[in-house]
């Protein structure tokens, strides 16, 4: 996996009234969000410059308790795409969308304006979603996997994770995604 990483004066490209913008080794035509988020980024890092160091370092004498390095247990897989919430307006479906590679949450995108791994999440959250309880799911404990597809030489999971109020349901994510008991789910646990 090739990882490209942020260069330093975006968005990169400009084609009449669009803009791009870069994600991993993806380019694709930014969303309001995404915009937003440029706009925020450019305004701090014009206040962040400053003389004094922002963080002052102290040493921890007392030895770091187990609780304290234990994995969170509702840790989402690294890759991949959740979809957040579904809002009807207008009789159109609005979805909001968590990229899980860097956590940006963008709202307000529809079947027609979603990129490609979006679109993807927003067709199965739907098929699933009219009685999520009639899915077949392979669960282990709180954590559950929808599908597995081979997709060239690698898996890519659709996973859904069940809380006490909630089930997170999580598309596209590939093998460097999955960590933690999400391992053990997939059959990873032993690499």
């Amino acid at each position: 996996r090739v990882l490209v990483p942020r260069g330093g004066d975006p968005p990169y490209v400009l084609d009449d009234y669009k803009i791009y913008v870069r994600a991993e080794s993806e380019t694709g035509m930014a969303v309001r969000d995404e915009l937003v988020g440029l706009v925020r980024r450019g305004q701090h890092e014009k206040l962040a410059v400053t003389d004094q160091p922002a963080i002052k370092l102290v040493e921890r004498t007392e030895p770091v308790e187990k609780e304290q390095v234990e994995e969170k247990k509702d840790m989402p897989p690294h890759t991949g795409v959740e979809v957040v919430a579904v809002e009807e307006r207008s009789g159109g479906r609005y979805y909001t969308v968590r990229d899980l590679r860097n956590g940006n949450v963008v709202k307000n995108v529809t079947r027609k304006s979603a990129r490609r791994l979006w679109a993807y999440a927003i067709t199965q959250y739907d098929k699933i979603q009219p009685d999520s309880n009639k899915a077949k799911i392979q669960w282990d404990g709180e954590y559950g996997m929808l599908r597995r597809v081979k997709h060239g030489k690698q898996y890519r999971y659709d996973l859904v994770q069940r809380s006490p109020n909630s089930w997170r349901y999580y598309f596209g994510v590939n093998e460097d995604g999955i960590h933690g008991p999400w391992k053990k789910l997939v059959g990873q646990e032993d690499e």
